[in-house]
């Protein structure tokens, strides 16, 4: 399996000034590979998502 790094955006957003990166993968098994791969880069766990989504995947505060 390919694994994909977030390096380069993590980049980016800190070059366009962003403060905050929260990538959402879900909880369910399913997602712990992407779970482990989001804490190699430092991220850490929240408790409820940081927003309401709507149709398109647009977080909206």
């Amino acid at each position: 399996m390919r694994q994909v790094r977030p390096s380069a955006s993590i980049t980016e957003a800190k070059h366009l000034g962003f403060t905050r990166l929260s990538p959402e993968t879900g909880t369910a098994e399913f997602f712990l590979p992407a779970r482990k791969l989001y804490e190699k880069f430092g991220f850490s766990y929240c408790e409820q998502p940081t927003g309401r989504w709507h149709v398109g995947g647009v977080l909206t505060g």
